[in-house]
């Protein structure tokens, strides 16, 4: 324990990485295990932590890595962590915090929508009345976030903590009595001027009206060209288990069992009148439109791996490069080559031994922009509608060159310019373009690192969950690639694996929750039309967080000009029109779009 003081000691001064303190927390975590009987007794005459911290996810969200590496790192420098895991109520939370005598709470988040659980766990601590830190960390979550929008809502102690390295530092300092006032009344100086510099930039922010910003959308000459036509409609479903039979049952045997297998009723029963009044009328018109288009494919996991981009793999180790020039970096070259190393003899296990899943589903639809929206099609006589995507369009000031992008720009309209009038009695049928839409999910992963904890692993936990995200992100790559080659211009590619990571091929595949489409709402839309949570084993929390952890859903795009932007801050005009559009009070969007607003709601 003393040699870990020192481990921890030297992270926090730069002078060790974080793979470093991961595998050293796994000596000692063994070592502990072993010595516990022994142990026993030093704890009960007295021995005691450095404090109690009590870490979650925030409900709706379900991503984890960076939380866990955080706790192995404080349980490093002798802190006693209660990790309480992902999707954790805020009762749940203040629950345990007082029960077991903590000393701080960590929330934690990725997705955008854990931004407002984590204002609400905020809120609840103040009106219960706790007086411990509350500490912020998460990928969307920000200094200035925590200062505008949390802080305000807790009277004490509000921090964020950027990264593993940071942690410690913050705790000690909130933690001791010495260093707590300094401090606190640093942190709050600084949030302060955040949040002065954010009401002065949102006061200077000039954005143009939606209907200047219409005027000037993404211009392309849809008379001047011809999109082009997929081989299929429908769905088509990929996965890796060799023992799928048929659309929708790729069965998640070994590493995913612990994805429960589609309901399906048997052909000629009746579902109940309950079931049968929850099944909504777009899911009776998919299955229209696709009941000819299903297919079921194998894709094995080491094709998988060969689309993997490796970079953000080292991001979760805190080794900021780009891979391979990584590995021979004169600062962290040593530390990448070890992870990288561990990383590949894991991989080759994973495998061989099929220990993780792949499921997956992609299609595609006919479709249609009308204005700043897409309608998709029931077939190709587009007379019947399918769906609507609703998408946002940039309202910033741009310079007389540039566009102000909506997505739906790059979607031929259902009425072109070009369009001869109908004659009597003639029905004119809008211009044939197309939409696709996807959904992967690497299932195991959890399950898998659930066995490596037992064993007092966390650095191969963690490894197993960072190779999970990886493997899932590689799926998107290679769906997109097969997309690609589906609609025609894909098939004489001959891009490298560099060129891929870079996107170089033509087309996008934006998706919700991105800058792009900052509304993770439209996942629902999607995972319906894709059936995805029968065909790829992928469910949406309350919040639309993909769970398992390990997935990537979005649409693809086709014009050649398709590019992906930020829509950045939005007016009040377009939430309001958003609202109709969608059919949703103004509220419920500017909570759903809140870091968007470009005014205070």
């Amino acid at each position: 324990m003393a040699g870990m003081s020192v481990v921890g000691d030297r992270f926090g001064a730069g002078k060790m990485f974080l793979p470093q303190v991961v595998k050293s927390a796994r000596v000692m975590k063994k070592a502990v295990a072993y010595l516990m009987p022994f142990m026993e007794a030093e704890k009960s005459a007295g021995a005691k932590p450095q404090g109690r911290i009590v870490m979650a996810t925030v409900k709706g969200d379900v991503h984890d890595i960076g939380k866990n590496i955080v706790g192995v790192v404080l349980q490093c420098n002798n802190y006693d962590v209660i990790d309480l895991g992902v999707m954790v109520p805020a009762a749940k939370i203040l629950e345990t915090a007082r029960e077991k005598k903590a000393d701080a709470i960590g929330l934690s988040g990725l997705i955008t929508p854990s931004l407002d659980e984590m204002v609400h766990v905020a809120q609840e601590m103040e009106r219960e009345r706790f007086e411990l830190p509350l500490l912020i960390g998460g990928a969307t979550t920000s200094r200035a976030h925590t200062a505008v929008k949390i802080a305000p809502h807790y009277r004490a102690s509000t921090v964020h903590v950027l990264d593993a390295s940071r942690a410690v530092g913050v705790v000690n300092s909130l933690l001791n009595e010495q260093l707590r006032p300094d401090f606190d009344a640093t942190t709050r100086a600084e949030y302060a001027r955040l949040r002065d510099d954010h009401t002065a930039k949102t006061r200077e922010k000039k954005l143009l009206t939606l209907e200047e910003a219409r005027a000037n959308r993404t211009s392309i000459d849809w008379d001047a060209y011809t999109p082009p036509q997929p081989e299929f409609l429908g769905v088509n479903v990929v996965t890796s288990d060799v023992t799928a039979n048929g659309l929708g049952s790729a069965r998640v045997s070994r590493a995913g069992g612990g994805v429960p297998p589609p309901q399906v009723f048997p052909v000629g029963s009746k579902p109940t009148l309950k079931q049968r009044a929850k099944e909504s009328r777009l899911r009776r018109d998919v299955e229209t439109s696709t009941q000819d288009a299903c297919a079921t494919r194998i894709v094995s996991l080491d094709t998988l791996r060969s689309y993997i981009d490796w970079s953000p793999f080292f991001h979760v180790w805190e080794l900021r490069g780009r891979y391979p020039a990584i590995l021979d970096d004169p600062v962290f070259g040593k530390q990448a080559r070890e992870v990288f190393d561990d990383a590949q003899e894991l991989l080759d296990q994973i495998v061989a031994k099929n220990l993780l899943v792949a499921r997956g589903v992609y299609a595609f639809w006919p479709a249609n922009s009308v204005g700043d929206d897409v309608d998709l099609y029931v077939d190709d006589a587009r007379r019947k509608k399918l769906a609507t995507f609703y998408f946002l369009r940039q309202q910033m000031q741009k310079p007389t060159d540039q566009w102000n992008h909506c997505l739906a720009d790059y979607v031929a309209p259902k009425i072109s310019a070009g369009l001869r009038p109908a004659a009597a009695g003639e029905t004119l049928a809008p211009p044939s373009d197309y939409l696709g839409g996807f959904a992967v999910s690497i299932h195991g992963a959890d399950e898998l690192a659930k066995r490596f904890t037992a064993e007092h692993d966390d650095y191969s936990a963690i490894l197993a969950k960072a190779l999970a995200d990886r493997l899932a992100e590689a799926f998107a790559e290679y769906l997109h690639k097969q997309a690609r080659i589906a609609w025609g211009f894909g098939r004489d590619e001959t891009l490298s694996h560099v060129d891929l990571i870079r996107e170089k091929y033509r087309g996008i595949r934006p998706a919700a929750g991105y800058p792009a489409c900052p509304d993770h709402a439209e996942k629902r839309t999607l995972f319906d039309l894709l059936d995805a949570e029968k065909n790829a084993g992928i469910k949406l929390t309350e919040s639309f967080a993909m769970h398992p952890g390990a997935a990537v859903s979005g649409l693809y795009f086709s014009h050649p000009d398709a590019k992906y932007f930020g829509v950045g801050q939005i007016g009040r005009d377009q939430v309001a029109d958003y609202a109709t559009r969608r059919g949703e009070s103004v509220a419920a969007i500017e909570k759903q779009l809140a870091p968007n607003l470009g005014y205070e709601a």
